[in-house]
């Protein structure tokens, strides 16, 4: 099925359709089409190396202050809400 603006087109294309507003209306101008947003990649590193320490930081802690059960309970847990 062909939408409103390329049936526009086509017809003004092949003359079928000799008014000049319908030509410009029929015109597009990539208004519609979304743009891609830009990705800061060194960004998105820089965030993924920070969640890593300060994961690495949580098992220092959890090691510090939490006894062996505590922890493996805690492990446990998390690891059932990531799967």
């Amino acid at each position: 099925m062909q939408g409103r603006r390329d049936f526009m087109k086509t017809a003004c294309t092949f003359a079928a359709c000799s008014c000049p507003a319908a030509t410009l209306l029929a015109q597009d101008h990539g208004a519609a089409q979304p743009q891609e947003p830009q990705v800061d990649v060194g960004k998105l590193q820089w965030k993924l190396a920070a969640a890593e320490r300060r994961f690495a930081y949580l098992l220092e802690a959890m090691d510090d202050q939490l006894g062996k059960k505590a922890r493996i309970k805690i492990m446990e847990a998390v690891g059932r809400r990531c799967a």
